[in-house]
């Protein structure tokens, strides 16, 4: 029995409290309309698989258009450079005709 109490007395007063919203202080006063439910799915593009290039054909674009430098200043907002940077070092490198 006191089971029962427990859920018949809040469901009772959740039942008045949502009569009493749902009729406006004043009857003559304007409610304005709730929005309609939309679904935060209702943009939803499914993957698509998107076409790939050849990894030698990208790498050989990546390395005409100055490596990583190019990429850095493309994201750093700052234009490209003028001239397109050789394959070959300017100064050679520390340990270049050195053996041992």
């Amino acid at each position: 029995m006191l089971h029962l109490q427990l859920i018949a007395v809040p469901a009772a007063v959740l039942a008045v409290a949502t009569a009493a919203a749902q009729q406006p202080a004043e009857p003559a006063a304007v409610v304005p309309s709730v929005p309609g439910y939309q679904s935060a799915f209702e943009s939803y593009e499914a993957y698509k698989e998107q076409p790939t290039g050849s990894w030698v054909e990208s790498n050989g674009t990546v390395r005409r258009i100055g490596g990583w430098r190019a990429y850095a200043n493309e994201a750093q907002g700052k234009a490209a450079p003028a001239t397109v940077p050789s394959s070959a070092p300017a100064a050679p490198g520390p340990h270049q005709g050195q053996r041992r």
